[in-house]
């Protein structure tokens, strides 16, 4: 049975002897070791970047070390046998950064005249097409060769120009003619963005800063026109619905681990793409997040579709090369952290077209980092922001402070959640009727609730989980008289931002990526210091003219954050990824 498909690694040696029989011996090498003959070693050379082509991964290499090396082939075989070869060359980069291949083919002898160019021609340009960064195929043609001129014109050439006196045969010369093929771009085409979104969990998705981000950029490139798809695990598909995002939805495999444990399942599980993208178009890929979970699906996919997509990894925060020195954090935990967080890191250097970095300092650190500072170019940061007027609406109608403090963070040792406890028991010695909300929910979510428990502070201390309404959420947020964070680790920190646009005060552990964003208009205590934290927020709560003022300074400061015109700006960025 005749069969039309791409080039594989395997018909290697059966595509060599087909060519062994058009060679005439002259200027040839006999590589008789090799069970060759008759092949010249330029010829091999390029053969050579011929076959590393078929492998997504080689061609995705070569297109960074000689693009000109880059190739594209299709066979016609059967029943083992090869009877044509087509193929297109890149050859000519384009100021735009699209390129012009070449194209070529051969039909065995006894298949001519059965339509097999034309099948092998129409193959070769809906492959090449779907490079991408393709503008046009070109070829050269004899003049005497009326059939093959008619075939090419069948499937869109149109004659660009003549070499006059170009090829002889015999005592006649001959013109050769130039045909070209331009390749339609699809930009006026509807856009698909997929957004990579595997950390969230199967059954309890939280809301962390991370998730509200990615769904905040995906909206307003939703309502600029792009479709969206979902990487992610069911849970991910449900925070979407939740928040009202309309996506398509692709599943990684679930895991049934937890805790710590589930990050490593969520890796490996992560170098199955489903095969619902097998057919998908997708214009844009996203890793929301640095994870290696986030970044191997996109890496794969860039691989296997080189051009035709622009892939963008997103950067919240790197951990220090003394991974030691980490608080709130096993010596074992924040090494494998390390090591992951920089495998992705250089991945995303070598093979993404655009890398995003929340914040200035996120950028300094890639700058600063031995191998990602070679390609800082393809660095940019981004913001984060807030829905200012739409929780100004909410925040505003709420008219009683039925909480003292509020907390909205993912539940983890190194976001401040044990420390929490502990401030919280100090203040309500002072206060003890004052109440805490915790919002969010996290891996140490339980042992939090445990310690709660066991201390007697669950009258104080409320555990409220993961809240996916909007208007619930700024309810309660505006529902409390400040808003405290003691984090260990943070990058922009977006549930500032909501407390701030909430009309919260907003109370810290200073750190340089905060002071950097928010500036002055947060209250930052020394990192560690649970003590000092507590006597700042009884204080505060003893003087409403403190929170007054903060609040006032705060609320005026987070309206240039605008989530629909941060959108624009990354899409802006991503698009323009040569």
């Amino acid at each position: 049975m005749l069969e039309i498909r791409p080039l594989k690694l395997t018909d290697f040696h059966r595509l060599h002897s087909s060519y062994d029989k058009l060679g005439s011996g002259k200027h040839f090498i006999d590589l008789y070791w090799l069970g060759l003959k008759h092949i010249s070693l330029k010829w091999l050379l390029a053969q050579g970047g011929l076959f590393g082509s078929t492998s997504p991964l080689i061609r995705a290499i070569l297109s960074r070390i000689y693009y000109k090396s880059v190739s594209f082939s299709v066979i016609a075989i059967e029943d083992g046998k090869i009877l044509g070869h087509c193929f297109a060359i890149l050859r000519d980069k384009q100021s735009d950064g699209s390129f012009i291949a070449e194209y070529g083919i051969w039909v065995s002898e006894e298949s001519r005249g059965k339509g097999l160019g034309l099948k092998l021609t129409q193959k070769i340009i809906e492959i090449a097409s779907s490079y991408g960064a393709m503008s046009g195929i070109r070829l050269y043609v004899w003049e005497n060769n009326p059939g093959a001129i008619e075939l090419y014109k069948k499937t869109g050439f149109k004659q660009h120009k003549v070499i006059k006196q170009d090829k002889s045969f015999g005592d006649k010369k001959f013109d050769t003619i130039e045909m070209y093929l331009p390749i339609v771009s699809g930009t006026d085409k509807k856009k698909t963005a997929l957004f990579i979104a595997n950390g969230i969990d199967e059954n309890n998705p939280g809301v962390a800063g991370g998730e509200t981000r990615f769904i905040e950029i995906a909206k307003g490139w939703s309502s600029r026109g792009l479709i969206i798809h979902l990487l992610s695990s069911k849970g991910g598909y449900k925070l979407c619905t939740d928040f009202d995002l309309k996506v398509t939805p692709h599943y990684i495999r679930p895991t049934t681990s937890s805790g710590r444990s589930d990050f490593l399942y969520k890796s490996f599980y992560s170098m199955f793409l489903p095969k619902s993208l097998t057919g998908s178009k997708i214009d844009i890929v996203y890793s929301t997040n640095e994870q290696i979970y986030d970044v191997l699906p996109g890496f794969l996919l860039k691989i296997k579709r080189g051009k035709s997509l622009k892939w963008a990894v997103v950067v919240h925060w790197l951990p220090p090369y003394k991974w030691w020195g980490r608080k709130q954090s096993t010596f074992t935990n924040s090494f494998l952290f390390l090591v992951s967080e920089r495998i992705s890191l250089y991945i995303a250097c070598l093979f993404a077209d655009r890398i995003l970095a929340v914040s200035d300092s996120t950028r300094d650190q890639i700058k600063n980092d031995f191998f990602a500072k070679f390609f800082i170019k393809k660095v940019g940061a981004v913001k984060c922001g807030v829905n200012f007027s739409d929780m100004k609406k909410v925040s505003d109608r709420v008219e009683e402070k039925k909480y003292d403090a509020v907390f909205l963070k993912r539940l983890q040792a190194v976001k401040g959640v044990f420390d929490l406890i502990d401030i919280w028991e100090t203040v309500i010695k002072e206060l003890p009727d004052a109440k805490l909300v915790v919002i969010g929910a996290g891996i140490d979510g339980e042992e939090a609730r445990k310690r709660v428990l066991d201390r007697g502070l669950d009258k104080n201390i409320i555990f409220r989980g993961a809240i996916y309404d909007f208007e619930t959420k700024v309810r309660e947020l505006a529902s409390a008289k400040l808003f405290l964070l003691p984090t260990y680790e943070e990058n922009w920190a977006i549930a500032i931002g909501e407390a701030m646009a909430a009309s919260v005060p907003v109370f810290a552990y200073s750190l340089p990526e905060l002071d950097a964003v928010w500036g002055d208009n947060y209250c930052g205590i020394k990192l560690g210091d649970k003590v000092s934290f507590a006597d700042k927020l009884i204080s505060a709560l003893k003087n409403q003219q403190i929170l007054d003022n903060m609040k006032s300074k705060a609320l005026n400061f987070v309206r240039g954050y605008d989530w629909d015109l941060i959108s624009a700006e990354e899409l802006e960025q991503v698009s323009k990824t040569p």
